[in-house]
């Protein structure tokens, strides 16, 4: 029997508002969901209910803080403008490979429809090529 929080609402309106800003499929909700436990915890850690504030008004920046932080570690050491660069070299690529018959022909890709993983999956390949 799994016990929820009392402010799981919280967290859950918290990692809707991120998501359905991010790429589709570039994150999965369950590991949102993660990161924002983790800022529930830090802010229950930090808490002080003498301040006159609700735990879940406090709370909320915490989680969504928390939600952005695990998105941007999420990068890699490598940070946004390399993996922009990736996003572009893919769209490149994905465009190259496209067939010149009019029948075959798919949808030109742009940037914003390479997900995260599709960017961090060509880091991979050429960071393997490289001895």
């Amino acid at each position: 029997m799994t016990v929820e929080h009392p402010l799981n609402h919280v967290i859950e309106f918290e990692v809707r508002r991120v998501w359905k800003k991010l790429p589709l499929g570039s994150y999965d909700f369950d590991d949102l969901m993660h990161f924002g436990y983790l800022g529930l915890l830090e802010a229950e850690a930090r808490f002080d209910p003498d301040q006159g504030v609700q735990l879940a008004s406090f709370a909320k920046y915490r989680i969504r803080g928390a939600i952005l932080d695990g998105i941007r570690t999420g990068l890699g050491p490598y940070g946004r403008r390399h993996y922009d660069g990736l996003r572009k070299d893919f769209v490149a690529q994905a465009n190259a490979a496209r067939t010149t018959s009019d029948t075959e022909k798919g949808p030109e890709v742009t940037r914003q429809d390479v997900t995260f993983r599709q960017a961090s999956d060509l880091n991979n390949t050429l960071l393997g090529a490289h001895p």
